[in-house]
Parts: C-alpha cells; structure tokens; sequence
C-alpha cells in the first residue's frame, strides 16, 4: 500500500476481524512503535466510520517494548498484561534468548510493518520463531532491487494509480535534474525552490518559510 493509504488502519481493522489471543506487531523504530501503538490504542478509525457497531468498543491494552527481556519471568509478565505489543528487532534481540523464545511463544499472529526490512539479519531471526504462525507483512515496497525474496505472498495490493484515482495523491509534476557533480546540492536546492514556490501559491504545509535554509 503507497505510503498515506492507511497501512496502519489497515493492521488495526485486520486485528479486529480477526481477534488473536495476542498480537505481536513488529516496527522498524522508537517513532512507529509509539505511532503504531497509539493508533491501536483508538482502534484507528474504527469507532468514527461505526464499523464496530453501536455498542462502545473494547479498546485492546497495549505494550510498548523499548528494552530487551533479562529473564523468562519478565518476558511472561509482560505479556500477561497486554493483548497487542509492539515492538522493534533491536529491542527484542537485545534481550536473553531464553527469555525472547518465552516471550513469543506466548503470541498467535505476528505483523510486521515495513515489510521489505525482512531479509536483514535481526528481523529475519524474530520471523523465524514465527514459522509455525500466522505473519502478516505489510509494505509500501514489496519488491526489493536487491530481488530477494520477502518470503510471502502478495495477498492484496493497492495500486498508486488507484490511490491516486481516489484522491489520496494528487498529481505528480516531474522535474529532472542535470548535473556533473554536486548532486546532492543541486537536488536539494531544486526541492526548496520547488517548495518555496508551493507555499507562495496558497499550498501551506504547516512549515514556516522562515525556517528553511538554502
């Protein structure tokens, strides 16, 4: 799904659906872990389409998991108390490995967000203790210029074009930039040129043009 078609929603409207025990969602920072878990927190938009129905919801209780589990008892506490935790690689590899095999064991479906990061080491040793589960991947790039495999199918896909039908992007303007070196200069220097003449035309971002520097 293109970045801003409402990935997360998506994850949050899965979870509902389908109600595992518990959940563990897999991120790739400190800002999406503590995005993420908000927005499951709410149950995303949910609630305000009426899709859950007339009754108030049952909001699900998140843990946010910033450090690495020391022994089998916390890593059974911990997940205890929450029915969603979310989580990065580095957090959950940096704990003991005993603890870390206790603590997945006791999750039924795992989500990984941004997807494409699978291949590497540290992500692909947390899909493993989900071998035997249900993964569910989501990405706004499946295809890797690497070409290695993200091990899953393609179950669902929004095309840009469709995206971009629906009014979620609106046209895009192509400029091309020549150059013999200092690339990254001239880029950079096109893009706020670009973005300067944006804001003169009415279209404010939220970003005072006071603040951007050539």
């Amino acid at each position: 799904m293109p970045t801003r078609t409402g990935k997360t929603d998506t994850m949050v409207a899965l979870f509902a659906a389908s109600c595992p025990k518990r959940l563990f969602v897999l991120v790739p920072s400190d800002a999406l872990r503590t995005q993420i878990a908000e927005k499951f927190e709410q149950l995303g938009i949910l609630p305000a389409t009426g899709t859950l129905g007339n009754e108030p919801p049952a909001f699900p209780v998140i843990g946010r998991l910033a450090t690495g589990l020391r022994n089998v008892n916390t890593a059974q506490a911990f997940t205890h108390g929450y029915n969603i935790v979310v989580t990065t690689p580095h957090a959950l590899n940096a704990g003991n490995e005993q603890a870390r095999f206790t603590f997945t064991a006791e999750f039924e479906t795992l989500f990984v967000d941004e997807a494409h990061h699978v291949t590497a080491a540290t992500w692909a040793a947390v899909r493993a203790r989900f071998k035997e589960k249900r993964v569910i991947q989501f990405t706004t790039t499946p295809y890797r210029e690497d070409r290695q495999n993200l091990g899953s199918k393609i179950v669902y896909s929004y095309p840009l074009k469709l995206a971009q039908r629906q009014g979620y992007f609106s046209q895009i303007n192509y400029r091309s930039v020549r150059a013999l070196g200092g690339e990254d200069r001239i880029i950079a220097q096109t893009a706020l040129a670009q973005l300067r003449n944006d804001l003169d035309a009415g279209h404010d971002i939220g970003v005072p043009l006071s603040s951007m520097r050539s």
